[in-house]
């Protein structure tokens, strides 16, 4: 008898495997969920080591990086991004995103590289792109944070 895993099974198994960058206590962050979605339309001339700014993250939320996922709607090319908060002083490295030429959702994966953020102040979610972009590529960045406010 085989097994055979559903694709919520397969994103939390991987979840699961990011384990650094969950919050070591959920207990320790308690809140309203808040679930942010940007969208963004590759334009012409988009090439590597751009700066995509996906939209504003408000102040006063935390957000778990193994919990963000992108959602590729058009191919943009097999690229990655990598995604950054940013505010005035200066910027958290959330991870690097799936290849963005897989249709569907995909979770950032084992580059994490940090723990849960909380943003004091209006922030701004970035992306740096690996390589030049396809024109027209549509890509989503879900985030689910925890408003404190």
């Amino acid at each position: 008898m085989a097994n055979v895993d559903a694709i919520t099974y397969t994103n939390q198994t991987d979840a699961a495997a990011n384990a650094a960058s969950m919050v070591a206590n959920a207990a320790l962050t308690s809140g309203k969920p808040k679930f942010i979605q940007f969208e963004f339309t590759v334009p012409a001339g988009t090439d590597e080591n751009d700066v995509i700014r996906f939209g504003y993250l408000p102040s006063g939320v935390t957000i778990v990086p193994g919990l963000v996922t992108t959602t590729v709607a058009t191919s943009c090319g097999a690229y990655t991004i990598e995604l950054s908060v940013s505010d005035e002083d200066g910027d958290t490295v959330l991870g690097t995103t799936a290849d963005l030429s897989n249709l569907g959702s995909a979770n950032l994966g084992a580059s994490l590289t940090a723990g849960s953020i909380t943003t004091d102040k209006r922030s701004t979610l970035t992306g740096v792109p690996s390589d030049a972009l396809t024109e027209g590529g549509k890509v989503f960045v879900n985030v689910l944070a925890v408003d404190s406010n």
